[in-house]
This record gives C-alpha cells, sequence and structure tokens, in this order.
C-alpha cells in the first residue's frame, strides 16, 4: 500500500486532522487548531498517515506528568478512517509515536481506551502488548446522546524491555461477557492484567494475581 507517515505541522495539515476527527468522532470531538498548535511546538507530536494526496489516520500525543510527577508522552487519540482499517494503519502509528518517545527520553507512553471493547483490547494488549496498570470508572463524564458512562483502562507503553514472567495459575475472562464491574472486582480481589488472547474470534483478558507483577 502507498502510505507516508510523518508529522503534521502546517495550519492546512492541522485543519485536515479536525476532518478525520469529526468523521471518527462526529464534530464536537474535533481537536481544535490551535491546540493542534501547541502541541506541535510544546514537545508533543502530530502525525498524519497519507495514502498518496489522502490523509487517512492520525495521531496526537503531548508530554504529561503521571501521579508520580513522571514525565511520560500521552496518547491522546489514534484513529484511522474506516475504510482504511484493518490495513496495519494503527500499528504504523503507533510504532512512529514510540519511536519519537524513545527519541525524546520519555520512559513510557500512557493512554486509556475502552476496556470492554475486544477490537480495542486486542490492539493494545494483543498487538502493542501494552500494560494495564488502573481502571477508572467514567473517566471522561457521560458522554454521547444516550449519556454513557465512559468506564477506561490505563495503560503505559513502557520502554525498559525489562519484563516478568507472572507465576500462578491463569484466568481467563471474555472481553465480549465482561462487564466493567467484573473487571473492577476481579482487580480488587487481588489479580491484574497481563495481556490477552484471540482464539476463533473471541479476545479475552489474560489475569494471575496481583504478587507476579507487570510487564511494560
Amino acid at each position: 500500500m502507498d502510505l507516508i507517515i510523518r508529522p503534521l505541522t502546517t495550519p492546512a495539515e492541522l485543519d485536515a486532522v479536525s476532518t478525520v476527527e469529526e468523521v471518527l468522532w462526529g464534530p464536537s470531538d474535533r481537536t481544535p487548531r490551535p491546540l493542534l498548535t501547541v502541541f506541535v511546538h510544546g514537545g508533543g507530536q502530530v502525525l498524519g498517515a497519507w495514502h498518496r494526496e489522502r490523509l487517512v489516520g492520525v495521531q496526537i500525543a503531548f508530554p504529561a506528568l503521571d501521579a508520580d510527577r513522571t514525565l511520560y508522552l500521552h496518547s491522546h487519540i489514534t484513529g484511522v478512517l474506516p475504510e482504511f482499517q484493518g490495513l496495519g494503519i494503527g500499528l504504523q502509528l503507533k510504532r512512529a509515536q514510540r519511536a519519537f518517545a524513545e527519541r525524546h527520553g520519555f520512559p513510557y507512553i500512557g493512554w486509556t481506551f475502552d476496556p470492554l471493547s475486544p477490537r480495542h483490547v486486542w490492539f493494545n494488549l494483543g498487538v502493542l502488548r501494552a500494560s494495564i496498570v488502573a481502571l477508572w470508572p467514567n473517566f471522561y463524564g457521560q458522554w454521547g446522546p444516550s449519556a454513557r458512562p465512559t468506564h477506561r483502562a490505563w495503560v503505559r507503553w513502557g520502554f525498559s524491555g525489562q519484563t516478568r514472567e507472572p507465576t500462578g495459575s491463569p484466568r481467563l475472562l471474555a472481553v465480549e461477557s465482561a462487564s466493567f464491574e467484573h473487571l473492577v472486582d476481579w482487580w480488587q480481589d487481588g489479580y491484574r492484567i497481563h495481556g490477552a488472547v484471540r482464539e476463533n474470534g473471541v479476545v479475552s483478558y489474560i489475569w494471575y494475581p496481583e504478587e507476579s507483577g507487570h510487564a511494560d
């Protein structure tokens, strides 16, 4: 596929980002161009995936401080137009983002995602192998016409290269049959998520006892 991934910096390019966002998430969730400009000039990154002369994927990230006052790169959005999904463009954008983060000395990239979406769970845990480190109820508040809660998983994608093999007996939980309350109950019972598996089209969380530790 004829695809070019590169930083976006000009006003016209940043306006094109908002156009892609509107297709994916609606007109109310576009990132204003002045804010994108601040990200570009304030140590963040706005990436675009171009197919010929068309912007088909975007990614926005900016520096942020976590609860431990560690400076990390916060990945705000990664999105690919519907007709170009499933072609590996999102993975290429994330790899370019990771290279940017490592080049600028960020210890990890952090972001949130919907933990009840099998597609998102598989991409974040099965493909990228990021680590869920927290579960946050209704993180963004009520959202959309149905005012649904925005429960989110908080993940870190670290660069240390140090991994710990979990010990104990794993428990599997199919994403499609889970509720956010179910995830929180297992978390409070001392289990942690160590990736995901996909078998016969079913995506499941892999859980181990908390003392097994986490891999970045």
